[in-house]
């Protein structure tokens, strides 16, 4: 059973007169056809060794029906690489992130249509041989409660 519920902001402006906004659709969140964000992640390199520049590739796409909001990425660097570079379809967030962690995070956008593609690129470098993981998550909370969708990437780093 498929809900969507519409919101309705009433003004009144100046003498009687009343506007009659409907800025949001929303979907039960139940709606896996409403609400579908995915997130797929590719690396420049399968292999690399220390030093060498790596590019993460993150994409999410909402394959719903209905627009999401406050879509966000977090992303989790190994501990052995170095952050380069962040950007994409939102800016860095350098106040949520923690280099020194390896967390990284992109600003939210408040709204995203369906259909919409966002691609985000992070770059960095293993300082040391290893078989790392890196993390991707995209969340975003429609009206609702928070959703997210997360994929690991695997790679070798060394020799």
């Amino acid at each position: 059973m498929n809900k969507i519920f519409i919101k309705k902001i009433i003004c009144t402006l100046g003498i009687g007169l009343m506007l009659v906004m409907t800025p949001y659709l929303w979907a039960n969140t139940n709606d896996k056809k409403a609400v579908n964000v995915k997130i797929n992640i590719e690396s420049s390199h399968k292999r690399a060794v220390p030093g060498q520049v790596i590019t993460f590739t993150v994409k999410i796409e909402n394959k719903g029906s209905m627009m999401v909001t406050n879509l966000g990425l977090k992303c989790q660097l190994p501990e052995i690489f170095l952050l380069v570079e962040g950007k994409g379809s939102s800016k860095f967030d350098d106040k949520k992130s923690d280099i020194s962690k390896g967390l990284v995070r992109f600003e939210n956008l408040p709204l995203v249509d369906a259909g919409a593609k966002l691609i985000y690129k992070i770059t960095c470098e293993p300082q040391e041989p290893g078989i790392v993981v890196f993390k991707a998550s995209a969340f975003f909370d429609q009206h609702v409660t928070s959703i997210c969708d997360e994929k690991i990437i695997v790679i070798r780093t060394g020799k």
